[in-house]
C-alpha cells in the first residue's frame, strides 16, 4: 500500500546546539506549524450541514469554502465589522474568525477545505 504520509518529527527535540553542547535550540510557534505542513497530510474535507437560508459558517482554521449547485441569491464574507458581497464566487479563502453567509433559494452543497 502506497501512502503520501510521513511520520511527524518529534518537535520537542532540539534543532541545534552550541559548539560545547550545553545550549540547545528548539522550534517555537509559528515555526512549528510552518514545518508541520511539509510532513502532515492535508485536513479532511468537511461537509457543512446546510439547513435554513441564510446559512452562516465561521471556521476555526485557515482554508477555503467551496460552494456547488443550488441557487445563491446573496453571498457575504464578513471580517470584523466589514461585510463584502461576493455573490458569484464559488471558492472562497477563509481565515480564522471570518464568517460566510449564504442566502439561497435552492439548497447548495457547501464544503470546507482546511489548510
Amino acid at each position: 500500500m502506497t501512502t503520501n504520509t510521513r511520520p511527524v518529527p518529534n518537535l520537542t527535540s532540539p534543532i541545534g546546539a552550541s559548539a560545547d553542547g550545553k545550549t540547545k535550540m528548539f522550534l517555537i510557534a509559528p515555526w512549528i506549524q510552518f514545518f508541520q505542513q511539509f510532513v502532515q497530510k492535508a485536513a479532511a474535507v468537511i461537509g457543512l450541514n446546510v439547513t435554513a437560508s441564510p446559512f452562516s459558517y465561521t471556521p476555526n482554521q485557515l482554508g477555503h469554502v467551496v460552494i456547488t449547485g443550488g441557487n445563491i441569491t446573496q453571498l457575504l464574507l464578513m471580517r470584523g465589522d466589514v461585510s463584502i458581497n461576493i455573490t458569484g464566487q464559488k471558492i472562497i479563502p477563509m481565515s480564522i474568525g471570518d464568517t460566510i453567509e449564504v442566502t439561497y433559494s435552492v439548497l447548495p452543497t457547501i464544503q470546507f477545505l482546511g489548510s
